[in-house]
């Protein structure tokens, strides 16, 4: 079978939920869109597990994909660490003309974004559909 997305073989290996302590990381395929990915992200990121939360959206950069939809929908916290880490990725999609979506916020998660005034790096969406189909 011909994969035509370009993540595919990773997506099709990593599909099944990742679990750090409390954080779960699923990448949901968007064949329809080669070079966009679904994150869902649950549980509280925080100093134990941003490195794994930062290397699974690294490997899905490296895999292609530039534009990232991360639904925050389950996201309980997010520490300083992990909005830095997200900037950062940011500013690395937006070289090669992608960006980071995030979709279905909480508004206690976004009130962090709010107060750090980290919100123009971002692109924020009340649903998933929302943000995978702008």
């Amino acid at each position: 079978m011909v994969d035509a997305h370009p993540a595919g073989s990773y997506l099709r290996w990593h599909s099944s939920r990742m679990r750090v302590s409390d954080l779960s990381i699923e990448a949901l395929d968007s064949s329809e869109r080669p070079s966009r990915v679904v994150v869902v992200v649950r549980g509280a990121v925080d100093g134990r597990n941003v490195p794994s939360f930062a290397d699974r959206l690294d490997t899905l950069h490296r895999a292609g994909m530039r534009h990232l939809v991360i639904d925050m929908a389950g996201v309980t916290m997010l520490c300083s660490a992990a909005l830095g880490y997200l900037v950062n990725l940011a500013d690395s999609l937006g070289e090669v003309g992608g960006e980071i979506t995030i979709a279905c916020i909480t508004p206690k998660v976004k009130e962090v974004f709010d107060l750090i005034g980290l919100c123009s790096f971002f692109t924020f969406q009340d649903t998933r559909d929302g943000a995978v189909d702008p």
